[in-house]
């Protein structure tokens, strides 16, 4: 897993709310199959989160979590890692609600292209398991 971490660079304040979308592209530039999914229950690398309008002024950040599988299961088994598993080296993050995106340079090999988000969060640093 991994989080991303977005800011507000713009003069004027902003709202996001929901789940980032996501492409991942190649080191070559291309697009790789990509499966968002917000888990309504939690996933593995973070809890059930229910998303919250984030207010963004000049500078401030925002945050989500990903998360993924690096080991192939089902039909990916009998393919080759590359195949079942591709690498990305970046991901497009596109805002909520939006067509608007930005990338964000990131190594990963989600097998099958699938990846749970968490709802974006206030700040860098995203959230914990409480305690």
């Amino acid at each position: 897993g991994d989080r991303i971490v977005l800011q507000n660079r713009s003069t004027s304040g902003c709202k996001l709310e929901g789940y980032p979308g996501l492409q991942l592209v190649a080191s070559d530039g291309r697009l790789l199959p990509t499966t968002v999914a917000p888990p309504s229950a939690g996933a593995y690398m973070f809890p059930s989160l229910v998303p919250h309008r984030v207010g963004l002024v000049p500078g401030a950040y925002s945050s989500f979590e990903l998360g993924w599988e690096d080991n192939p299961s089902g039909a990916g088994n009998n393919e080759p890692y590359n195949v079942a598993c591709p690498s990305s080296a970046s991901v497009r993050v596109i805002l909520p609600g939006t067509h608007q995106y930005g990338t964000a340079a990131l190594t990963m090999g989600a097998c099958g292209g699938h990846v749970d988000v968490s709802p974006l969060v206030p700040g860098s640093i995203g959230f914990s398991f409480g305690g």
